[in-house]
């Protein structure tokens, strides 16, 4: 656990302290848990898991106070290094915590009303007789179908090529609206498209927000593992 904090030498220099020992076994031994800790709740954010975390960093501050520092170490970087390691991991909760209000209130709100004002828009425009651009619609509305199932695999997976997927859906949506208004018979339905179209782009909007806070995590992951091997 010290080479978070010092060097081999000053590492040994603590083990030949003899009375410290059992203070500093149990030291390593909650980082360790912290460290496994923070692997596990990067792959399930687990509230219980986050708080073994702090349990643990927890018990590694209080048994610090039990330590007489060695003059070989600096106490103030020993303490420094504790302190960014910890709000590196704050930071991380705070992504994943943006993440979840994103999807869960934000994307969610907005492609509902997607799909709401393409349900709107097909029902009008059925009453008045118009089915020449129905195929337009089905191909639309199987396209946000998909960005919606996508998303959800997405936020387990967390991978490039799931991300890529949903960004070529977003593609195809742009286009579907696009090429629906050639075929519109009358101002008013190329305007709640346009509308629809607005919609849309703010729904990808938040997904890229969303991506933004996954992808972010990961270079605060490296240097924290950094500061477990130096």
């Amino acid at each position: 656990m010290f080479s978070l904090f010092t060097s081999n030498n000053g590492l040994e220099t603590y083990k030949r302290l003899s009375d410290q020992t059992s203070t500093i076994s149990e030291i390593e031994l909650n980082f360790f848990n912290a460290s496994l800790a923070l692997k596990d709740y990067i792959i399930n954010y687990n509230d219980e898991i986050k708080d073994l975390f702090f349990e643990s960093f927890k018990k590694i501050k209080t048994s610090l106070l039990d330590i007489e520092i060695n003059q070989t170490i600096s106490p103030q970087k020993f303490q420094e290094n504790l302190d960014k390691y910890q709000n590196y991991f704050n930071k991380i909760v705070e992504l994943n915590e943006e993440k979840e209000t994103l999807i869960n209130q934000n994307f969610n709100n907005k492609i509902n009303s997607l799909k709401e004002g393409m349900l709107g828009f097909q029902s009008k425009f059925s009453e008045e007789g118009f089915y020449t651009f129905s195929s337009y619609v089905d191909n639309i509305n199987e396209v946000i179908g998909k960005i919606t199932s996508y998303v959800q695999v997405y936020f387990s997976s967390q991978s490039v090529g799931d991300k890529n997927n949903i960004l070529e859906m977003f593609d195809q949506l742009n286009s579907q609206l696009s090429l629906i208004q050639y075929v519109l018979p009358t101002d008013e339905s190329i305007e709640i498209i346009l509308q629809i179209q607005d919609l849309s782009n703010e729904v990808f909007d938040i997904f890229n927000q969303m991506v933004e806070a996954i992808e972010s995590q990961e270079p605060i992951i490296q240097e924290m593992e950094q500061l477990r091997v130096e």
